[in-house]
């Protein structure tokens, strides 16, 4: 396996903008957070972000670097890297506090006045959190794809409110996560396509 010397921000960009693992993770994101929604299962839902993040792991090693080379992470590197961790962090608190405050409050809220917020505003709260959590993420992964799913995210939350179904919330995340898991997968096998293996073992 071949590595490069030397990190930047060129190859961040090349690798989040050609392989789609991050879209593909973000969408089984989605989709987890569509169960969750739909079944009220925020604790059973939990575990498998972090089966996303192990699995994303193991594909790098066993896919991504035999064909790209492994990025040796040097010098600004540890900035960069603790900077992609606190995104997903962040990203993952903020979606599971909105989540569970959302049905927390639309569920079992003494106060009419949270329970009406929450069933009439909380899809268009939830669109904001999660736009500006995709946008966070296409800045700090250097992936130009996250700034066309944040106004698509806003605008299918936005769009929801006018819809009255009871699982439309769930409904709307199984939407956003088919799709933006369906162009990861497409990335991902062109990516494998394009890009044979370094050490001339041929595609796995």
């Amino acid at each position: 396996m071949s590595k490069i010397s030397d990190f930047t921000a060129k190859d961040i960009k090349f690798r989040n903008s050609t392989v789609g693992l991050l879209d593909m993770c973000v969408g089984f994101a989605f989709l987890l957070a569509g169960i969750s929604f739909l079944f009220n299962a925020v604790a059973v839902t939990a575990p498998f972000y972090l089966v996303i993040l192990i699995t994303i792991t193991i594909i790098n090693q066993k896919i991504v670097y035999p064909r790209i080379g492994y990025v040796e992470h040097k010098g600004m590197n540890q900035r960069v890297r603790k900077t992609m961790t606190l995104t997903l962090i962040l990203g993952v608190v903020m979606l599971f506090a909105a989540t569970i405050a959302y049905l927390n409050i639309a569920s079992g809220s003494k106060s009419e006045m949270m329970r009406s917020i929450a069933l009439n505003y909380g899809g268009l709260i939830l669109g904001v959190v999660i736009a500006l959590v995709a946008a966070l993420v296409g800045k700090t992964f250097e992936s130009p794809r996250f700034y066309i799913y944040a106004p698509v995210i806003f605008a299918t939350f936005c769009a929801m409110q006018f819809i009255n179904y009871d699982y439309i919330i769930a409904v709307s995340c199984f939407v956003l996560g088919i799709v933006i898991f369906t162009i990861g997968l497409v990335f991902f096998i062109k990516f494998i396509k394009n890009y044979p293996r370094l050490d001339g073992d041929g595609d796995e």
